[in-house]
């Protein structure tokens, strides 16, 4: 079989969410896959210089985010010697176009290591049509919009919800792009009430304290990390499953793939995934505040009788093929 090498190796940690996980067991079905056994490392892109001799074909995610990692500029040099590697050996690269740039902002290395890869990819898959359309614009490599491939999660245990009548429920880790200061000092959210449950785990002291200064009766903030049973049983029952998302990086996001596999319905704004799934009817979406407050304070459903046949649509195993036969 053909050896393939999946950036990014897990980190010291593990994989902080189960979609590399899941992307590199659905390629074990057609190559020899580096680095199997999910192995911490301790620089990832020292990892991807080591590897850059060994396989046939390179998966690459979030490549140009390594500027802003810990020792940023040797992370970015090692990232560089191991595309000009790869280039020499003329092995084939798969770029997962995840975000038309990165969520921690954007420089002049990783607008280097992006525009290597537009040129140097073998082919360029997005999870959303805005970005594989942003993508086509910037290269002449042949582009793919995919759909972030869906994993049902079969859980052992029922959790029981602590919080009841919830209308709002936000999950995933917290972030400033995440737009959760924007949305609960928003009039109608403060004025309402919406019953409103965040919990996730936020790193940054100086957001989690703009949320904690902005909380009130009817806006709970837990600052965690939940497991899947506890996010299902609040995807399950919450009228709405909101991403405020704001900012130009947005494009696909695993939370809201998970949250249709939960069953939920989520709200995002009407770009990135959040508009191409609203096509598929598994997600509504908003234009402004305005929108938002309406649907809200409405009582919209998606139909979740579609869901079944859209986690078989596009399954792990889709998804790798699909690239397989494109390369």
């Amino acid at each position: 079989m053909e050896k393939v090498y999946y950036y990014p190796p897990a980190s010291k940690g593990g994989y902080s969410n189960p979609y590399s996980i899941n992307f590199k067991k659905a390629l074990s079905e057609f190559y020899e896959v580096l680095d199997s056994e999910n192995k911490p490392s301790s620089m990832l892109s020292f990892s991807f210089l080591l590897n850059s001799v060994k396989a046939n074909l390179y998966i690459i995610n979030w490549l140009e985010s390594v500027c802003f990692l810990r020792f940023s500029l040797i992370q970015y040099f090692f990232a560089r010697l191991g595309l000009l590697i790869i280039k020499l050996r003329k092995k084939k690269i798969v770029w997962i176009f995840h975000n038309i740039h990165p969520h921690q902002g954007s420089n002049k290395y990783s607008k280097k290591i992006q525009k290597i890869l537009f040129d140097q990819s073998s082919l360029i898959i997005s999870h959303s049509i805005d970005a594989a359309n942003y993508a086509k614009e910037h290269t002449k490599t042949k582009v793919l919009y995919a759909c972030h491939p869906i994993q049902p999660i079969k859980l052992a245990e029922k959790f029981i919800p602590q919080y009841k009548n919830i209308d709002i429920f936000i999950w995933g880790s917290i972030q400033p792009y995440k737009g959760i200061v924007e949305f609960i000092t928003l009039p109608f959210v403060r004025n309402s009430d919406l019953n409103v449950l965040i919990i996730g785990k936020c790193e940054n002291q100086k957001l989690s304290k703009q949320i904690t200064e902005n909380l009130q009766e009817n806006i709970i903030f837990e600052n965690r990390q939940a497991d899947f049973s506890e996010i299902k049983a609040y995807c399950e029952t919450s009228s709405y499953v909101v991403f405020p998302y704001i900012g130009t990086s947005v494009s696909s996001s695993g939370a809201l793939i998970d949250t249709i596999a939960f069953k939920g319905t989520p709200v995002g704004p009407s770009k990135g995934a959040f508009k191409d799934l609203e096509q598929d009817g598994m997600c509504i979406v908003y234009h402004n505040d305005e929108e938002l407050k309406n649907i809200l304070l409405s009582k919209k459903l998606i139909d979740r009788h579609r869901i079944h046949e859209f986690i078989l649509q596009n399954s792990w195993n889709a998804f790798v093929k699909k690239f397989f036969i494109n390369l």
